[in-house]
């Protein structure tokens, strides 16, 4: 979604963070079943997961700094490093130990110093 948002709006996005994105290619298949999703959640997946779009030819027109962080052990690794590969201003961070889920802290770790390095970004 935030990949599809910032190409429709670049104009309101200053920058874009991709934590163990599903990547650019999406196959239509069931959704994750899930029952700690509440209604809007559980609405919200299975829209997303109805929607095959494939974003590989668009992503080099993202222009917003984009900070791609991923697990070693992600079986999603080979699509950051090919969303690494088409987004021109994109950073790729690979956490070493990890799949699929990274932990809060970690991604705060490695977020804050990013967005503090971006020309004209304030962070608290």
């Amino acid at each position: 979604m935030a990949i599809l948002y910032t190409l429709l709006h670049q104009d309101r996005v200053r920058s874009l963070v991709l934590i163990s994105s599903s990547g650019p290619k999406h196959q239509v298949t069931e959704p994750p079943d899930n029952p700690e999703l509440s209604n809007m959640e559980r609405f919200l997946v299975e829209s997303i997961w109805q929607t095959p779009y494939n974003v590989l030819n668009d992503l080099k027109v993202i222009q917003v700094p984009t900070l791609i962080l991923i697990g070693d052990q992600d079986p999603r690794l080979e699509a950051a490093r090919l969303m690494h590969a088409n987004i021109p201003k994109s950073t790729l961070i690979i956490i070493n130990g990890y799949e699929h889920h990274i932990e809060n802290k970690i991604c705060a770790q490695k977020i804050l110093p990013w967005l503090q390095g971006l020309s004209g970004y304030v962070t608290k």
